[in-house]
């Protein structure tokens, strides 16, 4: 896992501790939007090691899959808009 800036850890830490990790709810898909947009701000690429995290976090499988999924297509449509 990359170091990240203190604020991105903050709303990831924030993500894992607040969502339901077996049948997301609207608000957690806010925070994890929240929580791209925030990495993407930051410059910071963590497609590589996030889906781990997210099971290490306690998330099932195929959820940790859909909100890695979700991370990378948004922040590869972030990168082309030059956002």
């Amino acid at each position: 896992m990359a170091d990240l800036d203190s604020e991105v850890q903050d709303k990831l830490d924030e993500f894992c501790k607040n969502s339901n990790k077996i049948a997301p709810k609207p608000s957690d898909y806010e925070i994890w939007e929240d929580f791209i947009i925030l990495s993407h701000s930051k410059d910071l690429e963590i497609s590589n090691w996030i889906y781990d995290y997210l099971i290490d976090n306690g998330f099932e499988d195929e959820i940790a899959y859909d909100f890695y999924n979700q991370y990378r297509t948004a922040r590869n449509v972030l990168v082309k808009k030059g956002a």
